[in-house]
């Protein structure tokens, strides 16, 4: 099984790709490009990403970019077979956005085939307060970051996978999710969760961005995101 886990920063995919790795998802090796030094961490494929962020910011074409999409997803294949890797995958979170979601739909549907596609999306407060220590990303610029990827969601969403975090977590859903998709959710995977991390909103937090809600509710309108 070949997974994609395509998803908007600071959305909890980190932990989801983690998880997925612990329920016996192969996430690599250096023949894929996978470098442990630079990858582990976030537990995401950080050529792929970086080549997402490259060609967003007009620094490479998007000839360039199909090219080193390809040759990493091949590779994948080639070396699923030498390893007898039964369940592979990578998570990225520079996939979605509006000009990078064609280039890399295209390359996951041609070179992977039956790819499985999995998202995950986090309450827009969660995605401002998690980014609230940079200054370069306001409120409406993190917006419109959410809003660019609103094609590649909605195609998710009537496709593949989507994790709501943290709800899933503390409902067990994840682990129902994985379960259904065709992992093993065990002890392991779940112990990555650490409740306490989470941050819960008051009410008048959430009136004060009643503006920003509405828009992601829009986005995500076929499932319960609150």
């Amino acid at each position: 099984m070949k997974i994609a886990i395509l998803s908007h920063w600071h959305t909890g995919s980190t932990l989801l790709a983690k998880q997925f790795r612990a329920c016996g998802m192969e996430v690599g090796n250096s023949n894929t490009l996978w470098i442990p030094e630079t990858c582990d961490v976030q537990c995401e494929h950080s050529f792929l990403n970086q080549m997402g962020n490259e060609f967003l910011l007009k620094k490479i074409s998007r000839e360039a970019m199909a090219v080193h999409i390809e040759r990493v997803l091949k590779s994948y294949i080639i070396e699923a077979e030498k390893n007898s890797w039964e369940h592979f995958g990578i998570k990225i979170t520079h996939a979605l956005q509006r000009e990078c979601w064609p280039i890399f739909k295209e390359a996951f549907d041609r070179i992977w085939g039956d790819v499985v596609y999995v998202t995950t999306v986090r309450h827009i407060s969660g995605i401002f307060r998690s980014t609230r220590d940079d200054s370069k990303w306001s409120k409406p610029r993190i917006l419109a970051s959410v809003e660019s990827c609103e094609e590649g969601l909605s195609y998710i969403f009537d496709k593949g996978y989507v994790f709501n975090y943290p709800n899933d977590w503390h409902n067990g859903g994840v682990g129902k999710k994985i379960d259904k998709i065709g992992l093993k959710w065990n002890g392991r995977a779940e112990s990555l969760f650490d409740a306490d991390r989470q941050h819960t909103f008051s009410e008048k937090e959430l009136m004060e961005e009643a503006f920003f809600h509405k828009r992601w509710e829009t986005i995500c309108l076929r499932e319960n995101y609150g």
